[in-house]
């Protein structure tokens, strides 16, 4: 058919006028990333939404989507995303990119539920905000930076994550090296100088790489009367400090290393008379996994007719 014939045939203004304005609608949104074109079915009739949207993300009261955590660091963040638009509106949150494998970020669950964010949006009144409490561990001897990301879009509109974009999960809850060491005094500070207060928490330490080991940073309690003691096992113990160790498989953790305030008593380290167990000699075995000695202060042994992990259990029994 040729073109002239076309613009004879008959076509309704109302159809002619929706086709204008959907072709206005798709050269303004190509115009700026804030512009959104949204068609949504309601009572049978289509409406066509056109406008912009806007957020504001804080982190600990700054105008920024960046969050910089200091080497060796576990800190928690306070992070804002407020609806500054005159309507309600749906919002996902997240990082982006991958986080190294000694770096940990998540959302603290606080006594007052909060909506966690989630891949399709959670919706926010107008003018209304949602804070997180975020944590973010980083366990390495260099400082990272994390990129958070926001998508906005109309409250009955599910969204999607960008390709880069990650959900933040549940943190894990604080440990007890991790409540500690908020608490920590910086390295450059005198002690001679400090408050009282100060002189009885744990004090920071780092130290140069070496051929043996790569620089390390750790925490530990100094002076007369530090605050130091801990109930471990129904027992009065204390700290000595906070140290980065390997889990076994390539993972550092910070890690408490205490000592026991009052000696348990005088235990032989192994008395198996010779041709017992594993034993070689009348001295007994200089095996730990074959000590008696073992088998009294750990799990796993409650079968042994002496030690028999009496006191990892806090029981009773026979031990030598």
């Amino acid at each position: 058919m040729k073109i002239k014939n076309i613009l004879k045939q008959s076509i309704p203004k109302k159809y002619l006028l929706l086709a204008i304005l959907v072709t206005m609608l798709v050269i303004t949104s190509c115009a700026s990333y804030a512009m959104f074109t949204v068609t949504e079915e309601k009572n049978n009739a289509i409406s066509i939404v056109t406008g912009s949207l806007y957020y504001q993300l804080t982190v600990d009261g700054a105008n920024t989507t960046s969050i910089n955590v200091p080497a060796n660091t576990t800190k928690t963040y306070t992070v804002v995303l407020t609806n500054n638009n005159n309507r309600t509106a749906r919002f996902n949150f997240y990082y982006i990119g991958n986080l190294a494998s000694n770096v940990e970020i998540g959302y603290v669950v606080e006594a007052e539920a909060i909506a966690p964010p989630a891949a399709t949006g959670v919706n926010l009144e107008s003018n209304s905000s949602q804070t997180y409490q975020v944590k973010v561990s980083n366990n390495s001897s260099s400082a990272v930076t994390i990129q958070l990301g926001v998508s906005v879009g109309l409250d009955y509109n599910d969204l999607s994550l960008p390709s880069n974009g990650h959900l933040l999960e549940e943190a894990k809850s604080a440990t007890a090296a991790e409540t500690l060491l908020a608490k920590a005094n910086p390295e450059n500070l005198d002690y001679n100088t400090a408050t009282v207060e100060q002189q009885k928490e744990m004090w920071t330490f780092s130290h140069p790489a070496t051929e043996q080991t790569e620089a390390l940073t750790d925490y530990r309690y100094i002076g007369v009367g530090p605050n130091n003691y801990v109930s471990f096992n129904d027992e009065l113990w204390r700290i000595i400090g906070v140290f980065t160790v390997d889990d076994g498989t390539g993972k550092k953790e910070q890690r408490l290393k205490i000592i026991r305030n009052e000696s348990i008593g005088t235990y032989s380290w192994d008395n198996k008379p010779s041709g017992t167990g594993s034993s070689t000699s009348s001295f007994g075995s200089n095996e730990w996994p074959d000590a008696r000695l073992n088998y009294l202060l750990n799990p796993g042994h409650e079968n042994e007719s002496v030690g028999g992990s009496l006191y990892w259990n806090s029981g009773s029994g026979n031990c030598y």
